[in-house]
């Protein structure tokens, strides 16, 4: 095991131990809560303060064909109704155990339908992380419903799409959810909890 993998699962373990930055359960991060530092320094929505992740912006609406990105992946609004996030780069994932190719999808809402239109990703000001679908119906109105959340309400919240592969939601120095897909994709293993 890699010195930064065992230092990772150190901090892991000590912010368990000590009730601060490790939270459990299902959608839930399994991150370090030092991971936020650099991002949340930003106010651009979309983008970042750090160029290694990205932090979505409050009440901004990410729409049909647009991208959230990293060095290593991005989670795309897909117009067959999917939030998607697929790796960028062939080689080993050391989350997955196996080889992976550029453009594999990791990790999906599992939104799509055989009408969809179109969709949108919003963070929302409350910590909610939501997607909305857009449905052609059979007399050719367009029709938008929220199709998947993240039910992770929380104050003073903020989401990163890190360059460890996680999109995770902070509040109060605590990860209250995430996506799970750490160490998913090629040249994520160089960072632990978005930091390298």
């Amino acid at each position: 095991m890699r010195l930064h993998h065992k230092l990772a699962a150190t901090v892991a373990a000590a912010g368990a131990l000590l009730g601060f930055g490790v939270a459990t359960g299902a959608g839930v991060a399994t991150a370090s809560a030092t991971s936020f530092v650099c991002a949340h320094l930003s106010s651009d929505p979309g983008g970042d303060a750090c160029p290694h992740q990205t932090t979505l912006g409050i009440d901004h609406a990410y729409t049909t064909n647009q991208s959230l990105w990293t060095r290593d992946e991005k989670i795309t609004v897909q117009n067959d109704g999917n939030l998607v996030q697929y790796c960028l780069n062939s080689g080993w994932s050391s989350g997955l155990n196996k080889w992976v190719s550029a453009g594999t999808p990791v990790w999906a809402t599992g939104t799509n339908k055989w009408n969809a239109v179109g969709g949108k990703l919003v963070f929302w000001h409350d910590g909610n992380l939501a997607h909305y679908g857009d449905w052609q119906q059979l007399n050719g109105s367009v029709v938008e419903g929220n199709d998947w959340q993240s039910a992770s309400w929380s104050p003073n919240a903020w989401a990163i799409l890190q360059a460890d592969g996680n999109l995770v939601i902070w509040s109060n120095g605590r990860a209250v959810w995430a996506n799970n897909t750490y160490h998913f994709c090629p040249g994520t293993e160089h960072y632990w909890n978005g930091y390298q």
